[in-house]
């Protein structure tokens, strides 16, 4: 994970934290295939987020997508999120995914 990454993730950790989750980071969670790893798991109660972070220097492609549709796939997390920074491009914008994603900046 290169330091922007790793800084957007730390950014958004703290950022639910103080809406009061309790926050993993990574998290490892079991799948069909072997443990796959989120950036962050945010849970409150018994809602729990994961969420994977994904920057470019242009917008995130869809391999990207494809990659964090499969970890879903595999490991089923009621509420998976993928934060995309700046934005997908729009090849990366397929709705069979079924990827809930955040655009910074959109």
């Amino acid at each position: 994970m290169n330091s922007v990454r790793i800084q957007h993730v730390k950014r958004i950790a703290e950022l639910l934290q103080k809406t009061g989750c309790t926050i993993t980071s990574p998290k490892t969670v079991r799948g069909v295939s072997g443990p796959q790893t989120f950036d962050i798991s945010a849970k409150r109660g018994d809602e729990e987020l994961v969420l994977d972070i994904e920057s470019d220097q242009t917008e995130v492609g869809p391999e990207i997508i494809a990659a964090i549709y499969a970890n879903i796939l595999d490991t089923r997390p009621r509420r998976p999120i993928l934060i995309c920074i700046p934005g997908l491009n729009r090849d990366a914008k397929k709705p069979e995914y079924n990827v809930q994603t955040r655009n910074r900046n959109r």
